[in-house]
């Protein structure tokens, strides 16, 4: 798998989505709802939504919101590595790996763990190595993200939207198909 410069600035945006909110947040929906209209229409939806959101909230909601979505809920912390190896020692070698890795290719993490998604996702924009990519997307975030999409069922608003389009628009950009749970249609 070897993303396209756009694929890749897409990454970076949905990796600042996907960070603690700050200031940026939404310049970044804006701009990520934009570049998914124009490259991938099917996916831009959501994003568009959660822009909208965004930029309808007063100061300080969107922290609260983050907070309860992802901190205080283990089904959708965004730790990939949690998910797929649970706190076991199998967990630390896919970490270890992962700030190997950065560090190889001059990537900077800044102070969160290696296998927080947006860290993984802004990893992903910088990177053009298929053979490192295509299992850590295919093996690992989308598996989690297909078990992520389920726990968001009826969300409209928040941040479901942002992890059924981000599923969305990987498994496109990966070339496979875009399974039942991220589809345009849940």
């Amino acid at each position: 798998m070897i993303f396209t410069e756009e694929t890749r600035q897409i990454c970076r945006l949905f990796g600042d989505l996907l960070d603690y909110p700050g200031e940026g947040l939404a310049a970044a929906a804006e701009d990520c709802a934009g570049r998914m209209k124009a490259h991938f229409n099917g996916a831009s939806d959501r994003v568009r939504a959660f822009a909208d959101f965004v930029g309808s909230q007063p100061p300080g909601t969107m922290e609260e919101l983050y907070t309860r979505t992802f901190d205080m809920t283990p089904a959708n912390t965004l730790y990939i590595g949690y998910h797929v190896f649970g706190e076991s020692p199998r967990r630390s070698v896919f970490l270890v790996r992962l700030r190997e890795a950065f560090q190889s290719r001059g990537f900077e993490a800044g102070t969160e763990l290696p296998d927080h998604l947006a860290v993984l996702l802004r990893f992903l924009s910088v990177t053009d190595d298929p053979e490192f990519v295509s299992p850590l997307v295919h093996d690992a975030i989308l598996p989690v993200l297909d078990k992520m999409v389920k726990s968001f069922p009826g969300d409209s608003r928040g941040y479901g939207p942002v992890v059924k389009s981000l599923r969305q628009f990987l498994a496109r950009s990966e070339g496979g198909p875009v399974k039942k749970g991220g589809s345009s249609d849940d």
